[in-house]
């Protein structure tokens, strides 16, 4: 079963090579939802997430979801995922068994 820290690095490198830095750093945050099933993991610009700017917020951007048995990466409306959102809950990712928390990097 795939911890939360190993379904962050799976977006990492899914999401990271695609970025545009002109949208801002690139970050993946360190506190998610889960389910028994999949997690959600923000990613986005980390002016966005980190420091709350408006500038760099994505409006009704969709949920990314991994999979915690296949590591597959999905997305939900977020407007249409308050049910699966309410039976969710917080996680928070640990550097352990070699996968390391991240900071925001310049690309």
């Amino acid at each position: 079963m795939l911890t939360f820290a190993e379904a962050r690095a799976t977006v990492d490198a899914a999401e990271r090579h695609r970025w545009n830095p002109a949208d801002g750093v690139f970050y993946v945050s360190s506190l998610g939802f889960e389910t028994s099933d999949v997690y959600v993991v923000d990613w986005g610009a980390s002016e966005a997430i980190v420091d709350g700017d408006p500038d760099y917020l994505w409006m009704d951007a969709p949920l990314t979801l991994v999979d915690k048995r296949t590591a597959e990466i999905t997305s939900a409306k977020s407007l249409d995922s308050f049910a699966l959102m309410d039976a969710m809950t917080p996680v928070t990712a640990r550097a352990s068994a070699g996968v390391p928390t991240f900071v925001p990097v310049r690309v």
